[in-house]
């Protein structure tokens, strides 16, 4: 009997340091592509404070705060050419939408120049007429 616990414990000290050992390995590799469709698969998993470590501190960041609590609710990040399309080619920016710490939308953008819209005329009518479905 004492010779099966023995080898009972002994076992389940091994499968313990062997899933341990698989945690750290997976941990290490939690990569963030380049290729656009793989980085907006991979990058939900990564928190704020991830994101920095591999990317670096965004060119641009604009935070939301609730009026009330003073928290920020959501942010918008902005990158210069962390990725690529599907032909190699970078975008010149990519911007992350984050509701709380993560993110929830992802845009690439191959314009990275501050336009600015001048003589905006307001619509005559604000009311669009929409047809009648029968």
């Amino acid at each position: 009997m004492q010779t099966l616990l023995v080898r009972f414990t002994s076992l389940f000290l091994c499968l313990s340091m062997a899933s341990f050992a698989y945690a750290e390995d997976t941990a290490e590799k939690k990569t963030l592509p380049l290729e656009e469709k793989a980085f907006v698969k991979a990058i939900p998993q990564f928190s704020k404070a991830e994101i920095i470590e591999r990317l670096g501190e965004p060119i641009k960041k604009e935070d939301y705060t609730s009026e009330e609590t003073g928290e920020v609710f959501a942010s918008i990040w902005e990158y210069n050419s962390i990725n690529t399309d599907e032909n190699g080619q970078y975008y010149a920016n990519t911007e992350l939408d984050f509701v709380g710490d993560n993110v929830n939308v992802v845009v690439f953008m191959n314009d990275n120049s501050e336009k600015k819209i001048e003589n905006i005329q307001p619509m005559e009518n604000s009311v669009i007429d929409l047809p009648t479905i029968k």
